[in-house]
């Protein structure tokens, strides 16, 4: 019965990307369980980003370690983030190796990084020109260490706040992912900001209860 229902929820995510260029995903920062992203999987979320950083020591986050695992074993293409603190004694390149380090010593897959650039979640300082140097840091050290996709996770008004609405990062190439309030299944809601005239991933819904668990929702375009 259970390989009935899982070859039903693949012929309608083949036949779903036939219809739409956008999946559905969540994006969680406490660990859920197997059988948690198991049910998940079944409702068709088919992509998961996954905290793993703890922004008060600034630190690679070993409670996510088994979320991530158990998520790359229910076939969620999985994809990390950070929310990095600035006015930590740990530099910058030290907290982005952190990771490097700590999905290397826990053998775990992962498709991507985000560094979330927000003024609640993350901790930045007044000083945009320190904020922009701090995130180069980010940037350059997570690039050295070949993380396969790279992007900025962040809203307008953050944006702004942090970095002056800078142009410079989006001139590199990076993906983004930004908050929206609109919880309809495509991007018709975004307004370009930061040089960025697109994005790649939208948060919708915060802290939604699906199966038993909070996650926030999330679309994606299949492209990025």
């Amino acid at each position: 019965m259970r390989t009935l229902i899982l070859l039903a929820a693949w012929v309608l995510v083949v036949f779903g990307r036939a219809a739409s260029p956008y999946g559905t995903a969540i994006d969680v920062s406490t660990p859920l369980d197997f059988i948690t992203l198991q049910n998940l999987r079944l409702d068709m979320y088919t992509k998961i980003y996954v905290r793993a950083f703890d922004t008060n020591s600034a630190s690679f986050d070993k409670s996510m370690v088994t979320t991530i695992k158990s998520a790359y074993v229910t076939r969620f293409s999985v994809e990390l983030f950070m929310s990095p603190n600035l006015g930590s004694s740990v530099s910058p390149g030290d907290q982005v190796k952190s990771i490097a380090t700590g999905v290397s010593e826990n053998l775990i897959h992962a498709d991507g990084l985000w560094i979330e650039v927000s003024q609640t979640a993350s901790k930045w300082s007044a000083d945009i020109a320190k904020n922009r140097e701090f995130l180069h840091t980010l940037l350059n050290t997570a690039n050295q260490l070949n993380f396969k996709k790279i992007g900025i996770f962040t809203s307008s008004d953050d944006w702004k706040m942090v970095t002056g609405n800078t142009l410079e990062f989006a001139s590199m190439g990076l993906k983004l992912w930004y908050y929206s309030g609109d919880s309809n299944g495509n991007f018709d809601d975004f307004v370009a900001f930061g040089g960025w005239k697109a994005a790649d991933v939208k948060q919708t819904v915060l802290n939604q209860n699906v199966d038993g668990a909070k996650v926030n929702l999330d679309y994606y375009k299949f492209s990025q």
